[in-house]
């Protein structure tokens, strides 16, 4: 028996080593340039690459999400169908298939070949050239004038003098970016792949931030300025923000013509899934903890160990300023007319996904690919245990919160008199006779 073990250890060491193997044939073989003849050649080697490999180790058993997404991309399609199997009987599992994209970047290459040359994505963006050449991201080119705008600085409300503004908007390329700036766990995932797929700057962001992430950013200025600046590249980019609307960061969207989409979601319910994530995603691939989980929010192991009462309560008081004041400077901004923004409600989308793509399309002036949308909606749903989708029903949070977590709630908001959040569907109503004296003096009671 003791023998046996010793074996089964050796093949999950050896089926670990051989898939960073892989992962180095696939990135050290990468063409330079791509076309859509040559990407599905590509795709196809490299899926026999992997059948070879994985034919050669261990009894065939699925060890690892690791393991089943390389067998998912495998030319056997017993291999295929294996990590079939696998992710049906895992399904918390399957939700941290973006660790792995991280930790594989060959395999994360291969992943968005498959759904660049998927047959919807295809149909959906056929006169949209630059979305079928991967490679054009690394092709961005900054001048003189752009190099020397990185050096300019900015007063400290972010705002730059009127000559390098007057500058910059002259030498901005006409290219299309789109900016979702959603909080966290209200659906944003599954927008940007659809609105990406369609628009022709996806279905993968860009990571706008310098880190954290993705989490609670601040776009990253030598990016932004090359992607806005460069007269090569992509036509299209897009990204996905946790992104509080800080003036600072409103400036630089003005400046580079920038235009934000936001989604409206009840507060409580954001937090629920939340703590639903916790679950599931408290933990990377690795077994390590996920540091950036919240948003905003500084965390360590320990956070995971915490009883389901002990997250609620740590959610409702640490990571709820961070909602509240990220709907507030947003409503603000777009009641003071800072920038255009273009409001969507996680109710309306999860009632009828279509008419919400439609006006994220009409707002970046795409309306005329609006004909594509049900179809490219059905493919992402067919995928979307890998999207890190979680109930997606509305009213869980009052259930879990206690009233004293729904006070608290319009305690952070009272400290934004000017945003009637239970109007805007963020929160909840709440009885006065329940409210402390400070609150019921605010709203008249």
């Amino acid at each position: 028996m003791r023998q046996k073990n010793a074996a089964m250890v050796a093949t999950g060491h050896d089926v670990s080593t051989a898939l960073k193997e892989i992962d180095r044939k696939i990135c050290t073989s990468w063409p330079v340039e791509l076309t859509p003849h040559t990407a599905s050649n590509l795709l196809a080697a490299h899926g026999q690459l992997i059948a070879d490999t994985l034919e050669t180790l261990g009894d065939g058993t699925i060890r690892s999400i690791a393991q089943a997404i390389f067998q998912d991309f495998s030319q056997s399609p017993t291999h295929r169908e294996a990590a079939r199997r696998w992710f049906a009987e895992h399904g918390r599992e399957a939700k941290k298939a973006r660790f792995v994209f991280d930790r594989f970047d060959g395999l994360a290459r291969l992943n968005r070949l498959k759904e660049m040359l998927s047959r919807d994505e295809i149909a959906a963006t056929r006169a949209i050239s630059p979305a079928e050449k991967l490679p054009e991201r690394a092709s961005l080119q900054l001048g003189q004038s752009g190099l020397q705008f990185l050096f300019a600085q900015p007063n400290i409300h972010g705002e730059f003098p009127p000559e390098i503004v007057e500058q910059i908007r002259r030498l901005r390329q006409n290219r299309l970016y789109v900016f979702l700036v959603f909080p966290p766990k209200c659906g944003g995932t599954f927008i940007r792949d659809v609105v990406g797929r369609i628009s022709g700057a996806g279905p993968d962001p860009v990571r706008p931030g310098h880190a954290l992430g993705g989490r609670d950013v601040s776009p990253y200025l030598p990016l932004l300025t090359a992607q806005m600046l460069s007269p090569t590249g992509p036509e299209a980019f897009m990204t996905h923000a946790h992104m509080v609307g800080h003036y600072s960061n409103i400036q630089l969207l003005s400046l580079f013509g920038i235009k934000p989409v936001v989604m409206k979601r009840s507060i409580p319910d954001m937090l629920c899934s939340f703590a639903d994530m916790v679950e599931t995603e408290g933990l990377d691939s690795s077994g390590s903890y996920n540091w950036s989980l919240l948003c905003g929010v500084h965390t360590d192991s320990s956070f995971v160990q915490l009883d389901v009462d002990a997250r609620v309560d740590f959610l409702v008081y640490h990571q709820a300023p961070w909602y509240i004041q990220f709907y507030a400077s947003w409503l603000r901004a777009d009641r003071n007319k800072l920038l255009p923004v273009h409001w969507t409600t996680y109710d309306a989308f999860r009632a009828d996904p279509v008419p919400t793509i439609a006006g994220v399309l009409d707002f970046y002036g795409l309306s005329d690919r609006a004909a594509a949308i049900p179809g490219v909606i059905a493919q992402t749903q067919a995928g979307k245990n890998g999207l890190r989708f979680n109930k997606g029903e509305s009213g869980r949070g009052m259930a879990l919160l206690k009233p004293r977590h729904i006070r608290h709630l319009h305690l952070l908001a009272a400290g934004y008199p000017d945003i009637d959040f239970v109007s805007e569907g963020l929160l909840p109503p709440v009885l006065s006779e329940v409210l402390p004296q400070n609150l019921r003096q605010l709203d008249g009671s």
